[in-house]
This record gives C-alpha cells, structure tokens and sequence, in this order.
C-alpha cells in the first residue's frame, strides 16, 4: 500500500494503510496454524486395556465424531476471518483508488 499511496499519502491514502494492516492482521488471524488436539493413544491404551473391544470402540468414535465436530467448527471460524481479511484489503484498494480520483479532480 505505501507504493500505491507515495511517501506523503492523503486521508484517503492513510485510512487505506490503516485498513491494510487490519486486512492483515485478520488474515493472520485465519491463517494461524493451530495445534490439533486428538486421541492420545497412550491414553487409551491405559484407560481402556482392560475393557471390551465393543466399548473401546464406541469411546473411540464418539470421540472422533466431537473432533470432527470441532475441527469443522474452527474450519468455518477460519473461512470467515480470511473473507473478512479479503473484504478488508479489496477495501483498501478501494479507498486508495477513491483518494487518487479525488486528487486529480482536486489539481
């Protein structure tokens, strides 16, 4: 954005700055990786050693169906920071176009 806007930007060049930072920080945001949190097989394995398999197994996957459930959950989460990280820039983009055009009608 500096390039678009030059060294000494107008409002309109410094609200685009300001709106690209945000841009960016929302896209961090989305984009941070996360740590995925799953069975720990040495857990189950103490846990459920000396129970039936049928048991072991249902534990299992309802365990897996609330990660499932979870990671989708964070999956959305995500989407939408990285359209609003989009949405911002396109409006910074915008707010420097919209400065530029108010300056040559100015000169």
């Amino acid at each position: 954005m500096v390039a678009l806007v030059g060294a000494r930007p107008s409002v309109a060049g410094l609200l685009a700055q300001g709106v690209a930072i945000g841009a960016g920080a929302v896209a961090v945001g989305a984009l941070w990786p996360r740590v995925d949190k799953g069975i720990r097989p040495g857990k189950l394995r103490d846990r459920y050693l000396t129970q039936q398999a049928a048991l072991t197994r249902l534990v299992l996957l309802n365990t897996r169906i609330d990660l499932h459930a979870k990671d989708e959950e964070h999956l959305v989460q995500k989407a939408r920071r990285l359209r609003l990280a989009t949405l911002l820039l396109l409006a910074a983009a915008a707010v420097v176009v919209v400065g530029g055009m108010v300056d040559v009608i100015r000169n």
